[in-house]
């Protein structure tokens, strides 16, 4: 019975790896990471993720990352599709999206990757959520070879944006080798010239419409055709204004 199910489990394991394979050669029409974890799923904005995938196959992994781009061009989720690449338990400089450490990542559950919080107004208090960063980055990882921390959106925390940067500066130009730290904002003008020289900088562009619509269709399989193609000429490449769209039809009203 056991060799039974292990002979299925490797027949649906070679199927996969096939299906893969075939996925990674579609054109750029087509959806670029799909590997069964919901929450890693990128569309677009392929040349980010090279970047970073070369520097891990490197073994010259970025400590200090930038993530700049309008509201809704998936900057998150790119941070968590980078915070996989550097944990994936397989190490080939992309998340597998199937071991342990990239499904707990893509299901927000994983000890080594932590968002930090802000308030209801989007700012960071920083006795609460900044400076305890700073202290903790030299401690070792609880599973994982590296942790991560991920700042997001920090252009809306207006109040204390610059005193943010002030304390995690230390710890962005001197990282443990152990640590990673990912800022996302909507521009990156809102970053000090001491941040910005000593970052990896990443840049979010627009997606096609065929990506758009391969996410759509993906996301919503049961909205009519004609609905998901007016999402997507309404996002004009936002996958985020797309979604917004069919799930508030008085969006663009």
């Amino acid at each position: 019975m056991r060799l039974h199910i292990l002979l299925r489990w490797l027949s649906a394991a070679q199927l996969f790896s096939l299906l893969i394979s075939s996925v990674s050669r579609k054109s750029k029409g087509q959806k670029i990471f799909r590997k069964g974890s919901e929450g890693l799923i990128i569309y677009g904005n392929s040349e980010p993720r090279r970047l970073v995938s070369e520097m891990i196959k490197k073994k010259r992994e970025p400590h200090s990352i930038m993530i700049h781009g309008e509201k809704g061009l998936g900057k998150k989720t790119l941070a968590r599709w980078i915070a996989a690449a550097l944990l994936c338990e397989r190490q080939t400089g992309e998340p597998c999206g199937i071991c342990r450490t990239c499904r707990m990542i893509a299901d927000g559950a994983h000890p080594d990757v932590m968002v930090a919080k802000a308030n209801s107004n989007g700012n960071y208090i920083v006795d609460d959520s900044i400076r305890p960063i700073v202290a903790e980055a030299p401690v070792a990882p609880n599973e994982a070879r590296m942790k991560v921390y991920i700042i997001p959106d920090l252009d809306l925390s207006v109040n204390t944006v610059i005193q943010v940067q002030n304390i995690l500066l230390k710890v962005i130009e001197e990282p443990p080798e152990h640590t990673a730290i990912i800022l996302t904002a909507r521009s990156k003008e809102i970053f000090l010239p001491t941040i910005i020289s000593r970052v990896l900088s990443l840049g979010m562009t627009s997606v096609t419409e065929a990506e758009s619509m391969a996410c759509l269709q993906e996301k919503y399989p049961a909205v009519a055709p004609a609905l998901i193609s007016e999402a997507v000429s309404a996002g004009r490449g936002n996958i985020g204004r797309c979604v917004e769209y069919l799930e508030h039809s008085q969006f663009f009203d």
